[in-house]
């Protein structure tokens, strides 16, 4: 079975429209919404995330499951959609990714690829990933869809089921 398994970049649409994300709730930027002036890092939906901006189909179909990692695989934010799988943000901020997820393609291809959109690497891929907790496992096989993210730099890592 897990040579079944593959990374596989996802086509970009010719244009893909930008948006920014709370990296806490998941809400999408709407700057119509009583934003003080000026360009506001701090979401106005949540007030605990900062806007990040990735593309619009980076977040995923669900767009509330996702993790963002540094170029060094720390954690650097948990969405609260994610907390139910992988538990508490306060706990997993700075944390290694390996203690979160592991592929079956091997945990150096994963390792490299989400380093590689921490990067900036524009090619967004889908990964199979398994949660590593034995608490986080019952939600099955998983997929990340790996792109980039910031600022500041980061990779975006959206969780969906796999299909």
């Amino acid at each position: 079975m897990a040579e079944d398994l593959e990374i596989r970049a996802e086509p970009e649409p010719e244009r893909t429209e930008r948006v920014r994300f709370c990296s806490r709730c998941g809400a999408l930027h709407d700057p119509g919404r009583n934003e003080p002036p000026g360009r506001s890092r701090v979401c106005v939906t949540c007030g605990m995330g900062v806007y990040l901006e990735c593309t619009r189909d980076a977040l995923g179909s669900l767009g509330t499951f996702f993790l963002v990692v540094t170029e060094e695989l720390a954690i650097g934010a948990v969405s609260e959609g994610a907390e139910g799988i992988f538990g508490e943000e306060g706990g997993l901020v700075g944390s290694p990714l390996a203690a979160l997820l592991t592929s079956p393609l091997g945990e150096d291809r994963l390792a490299r690829t989400v380093r590689a959109a921490a990067l900036g690497v524009r090619e967004r891929v889908a990964v199979p990933i398994e949660a590593s907790s034995e608490s986080a496992r019952g939600f099955g096989p998983l997929e990340a869809r790996v792109s980039p993210c910031g600022p500041p730099r980061a990779a975006l890592v959206a969780i969906e089921p796999a299909l």
